[in-house]
């Protein structure tokens, strides 16, 4: 008896690590943003404002070339580049001009170490 209660134990310790979820964070210092993703020609002369900071010509310069943070996706057979804004933590109101227009306007809430991927 006290052998079969022993394995049924060990078994159900087993059982329920294998269910377990962990998160794992890669870089000591979270930050919080958001990338605007588009083609090139999309990007560029795009007028952003979120919260504080606002960028009022986006050249290819502010462009993100950072392989870790651009998009696999492809749009018309190009590659989606992206623009990365940072953020704090809480709502912040976003949007983005192109040619003196309002073309997105969104109040977006961001967690702490969130990326929201916003598609142009």
């Amino acid at each position: 008896m006290i052998t079969k209660t022993i394995t049924a134990f060990i078994s159900l310790m087993i059982f329920t690590s294998c269910a377990t979820y962990s998160v794992v964070s890669t870089n000591a210092i979270e930050e919080t943003a958001i990338l605007i993703q588009g083609d090139r020609e999309t990007l560029i002369g795009l007028r952003v404002e979120a919260g504080g900071l606002v960028i009022k010509n986006v050249e290819s310069s502010d462009i993100d070339k950072n392989k870790n943070q651009a998009s696999n996706q492809t749009k018309n057979g190009r590659k989606m580049l992206s623009i990365k804004v940072p953020v704090n933590q809480g709502t912040t109101e976003l949007k983005i001009f192109k040619n003196g227009q309002i073309i997105f306007k969104k109040d977006l809430y961001l967690g702490s170490g969130q990326v929201r991927k916003i598609q142009i």
